[in-house]
């Protein structure tokens, strides 16, 4: 059985032999956890012994957002933009918040038609058409967001007419 430890070589996480010189080359990745799971797997499989990395793995801490992080308050109003061949606006208004999560109630909204099929949506702030409901807040891109469901998500309104559509 051939002892095999991983090495960082042509900016690729590789399987080297244990002298250091062989590598498989059809085993490269991107990500170190990746190039362990495909050790282990054939260590079990009793292909390999695998013997371990030439790096030391740092433990990864994920990072809580809060609403402070963010300076959202109540009152303030989050935007959704979905679709598929037209683009559904929706607005909600923050009615609560805690260290990690927003309160969002869906708001009324107008739209002025711009042309043929499309135009821009304000919201109305105050005036709710919905339930409230707590979302966990996320970090994407340093930028706040909740998942509303699972193709769309809400962000935080820049007070501009979101654009929207509506062919069928």
């Amino acid at each position: 059985m051939e002892r095999v430890i991983i090495k960082k070589h042509d900016g690729k996480y590789r399987i080297f032999c244990e002298d250091g010189k062989r590598y498989y080359k059809k085993f490269a990745y991107k990500q170190l956890a990746n190039a362990i799971k495909t050790a282990e797997r054939y260590h079990d499989a009793g292909w390999w012994e695998y013997i371990g990395t030439d790096e030391v793995q740092k433990p990864t801490k994920r990072v809580v957002p809060t609403c402070e992080q963010y300076g959202i308050k109540v009152g303030d109003i989050w935007v959704c933009s979905w679709g598929y061949e037209q683009t559904n606006i929706d607005f909600y208004e923050v009615t609560r918040i805690t260290r990690c999560s927003v309160e969002l109630t869906a708001i009324k909204h107008t739209t002025e038609q711009d042309t043929c099929g499309s135009g821009k949506a304000m919201p109305c702030p105050g005036h709710y058409c919905g339930k409230p409901k707590l979302h966990r807040l996320n970090d994407v891109c340093g930028e706040p967001c909740v998942t509303m469901t699972s193709y769309a998500d809400a962000y935080p309104w820049d007070g501009k007419p979101e654009y929207c559509s509506w062919w069928y």
